[in-house]
């Protein structure tokens, strides 16, 4: 009888622990999957600060994986690309900002709003660069390729800037007539990134914590920042916080290249990408541009690693975890063309 019982409290505390099991396995999925949708994040695809967060269309390409990303070859990256240029499209015609190409006409004022385009005569090549999108390290190897640096190891993000000002040619810089023929004839990409993760890059980078980078900067937007939310007695001189920084954002028209639209910097429905690169696939889409675009083979080019990661989705959730929905939702609506032009997902805690 004892032997009968032993058995029997054996069998209960089994299916006790199954159960517990069970119900522990569906809670942990749920919650990673509920955080990577909430946040629009997926794997990590490069050793880069990479944040996904794309439709369910490209979010089948992005994912291909850490290993499998490298191994996309061209008919892989023509499918990718056509996606891509069609969500784009499809966005451009529903926004009402859809232009046949025949339609764009290249104006005075139209150039001097493309002042974020790099042209390489040398490659006929234009690259459209967004700030915290990777575009250090491009002006990098563009030094590089131009023939200005021979080395890209000590170089550093200041020196990059200035170095790029200094030595080459946007294209807002050309007469009306040669900039239509550039833009006609010459390969153009650009790098983008889902728009919450350029934000908080912006923020980790340039007012956080103080660096020998951004000294002059971080003390400026802190003080424009502190006298726009006057009406917060904690917010502190010197130290924005991550969510006094949205709520200023998320209130303010704000005339920062780091802070601005990628769609007010690129113009993509009025200048016709040949590529449309993402940080969240960033090895694939470099060595496809160096490669094929560029086709440069030198080993001295390589895309040097970030300076300054910000780290993952989990870095993206645990700053957005404090931000009241209401500075979130707006802040949303101020970047919410860029969501819908480049196929990332809206945040599933504002829908």
């Amino acid at each position: 009888m004892t032997s009968l019982t032993q058995r029997r409290h054996k069998l209960l505390m089994f299916l006790i622990v199954t159960v517990l099991t069970t119900i522990l396995v569906i809670t942990t999925n749920y919650k990673y999957g509920r955080i990577n949708q909430t946040f629009a994040a997926s794997d990590v695809l490069t050793s880069q600060d990479s944040f996904s967060g794309t439709n369910e269309q490209d979010r089948t390409n992005n994912n291909l994986g850490s290993s499998s990303q490298k191994q996309c070859d061209n008919d892989c990256q023509e499918k990718v690309q056509r996606m891509r240029k069609n969500h784009l499209t499809k966005q451009c015609e529903q926004l009402g900002l859809s232009k046949k190409d025949e339609d764009v006409k290249v104006t005075s004022r139209l150039l001097k709003e493309l002042n974020h385009s790099i042209v390489l005569e040398e490659y006929k090549v234009i690259y459209s660069f967004i700030p915290k999108a990777g575009c250090t390290n491009w002006k990098r190897i563009l030094l590089l390729l131009k023939g200005v640096v021979t080395s890209v190891d000590d170089l550093e993000q200041h020196e990059a800037h200035f170095l790029v000002k200094k030595n080459m040619k946007l294209l807002s810089s050309y007469k009306v007539q040669e900039a239509r023929h550039i833009l006609k004839s010459y390969t153009k990409f650009v790098f983008v990134r889902n728009p919450f993760a350029r934000i908080l890059s912006a923020y980790k980078d340039k007012i956080e914590k103080p660096t020998k980078l951004n000294p002059k900067f971080r003390v400026f937007w802190n003080r424009k920042i502190n006298l726009g939310l006057e009406k917060n007695a904690s917010v502190v001189g010197d130290n924005t916080t991550f969510i006094h920084y949205v709520d200023y954002l998320s209130n303010h028209s704000v005339n920062e290249d780091h802070w601005q639209t990628i769609i007010t910097l690129s113009r993509p429905c009025e200048v016709q990408y040949d590529f449309i690169g993402k940080m969240e696939t960033l090895d694939r889409d470099i060595n496809f541009v160096l490669k094929n675009i560029i086709r440069n083979t030198s080993e001295r080019v390589l895309f040097r690693t970030s300076t300054n990661p910000t780290g993952s989705s989990t870095m993206l959730e645990r700053y957005f975890a404090g931000v009241p929905r209401r500075n979130k939702q707006a802040l949303y609506d101020q970047f919410k063309n860029d969501f819908l032009l480049f196929g990332y997902d809206k945040p599933a805690d504002l829908n």
